[in-house]
């Protein structure tokens, strides 16, 4: 699933980061994804990039990666 919206005119007070997280059949699909993470989230509402975590080809390892605490303590 890919989410991206932006309606507000601003961000809520306490957004300070953001992650972004991604997971398909195949390594190369998410350069659209990544390119609007980055203009959107990181350049337009100035947040802290807390990393790109790309996962493809292996729901066990995204199941692994949604348990991790080391995204939300960073």
């Amino acid at each position: 699933m890919y989410t991206d919206a932006i309606y507000a005119l601003d961000k809520p007070k306490r957004l300070k980061k953001a992650a972004l997280i991604l997971s398909s059949g195949s390594n190369h699909v998410y350069g659209g994804a990544i390119y609007e993470y980055q203009n959107s989230f990181l350049n337009y509402l100035h947040l802290e990039d807390m990393g790109i975590f790309t996962v493809y080809d292996n729901p066990e390892k995204l199941e692994e990666l949604y348990q991790c605490d080391s995204i939300a303590k960073k």
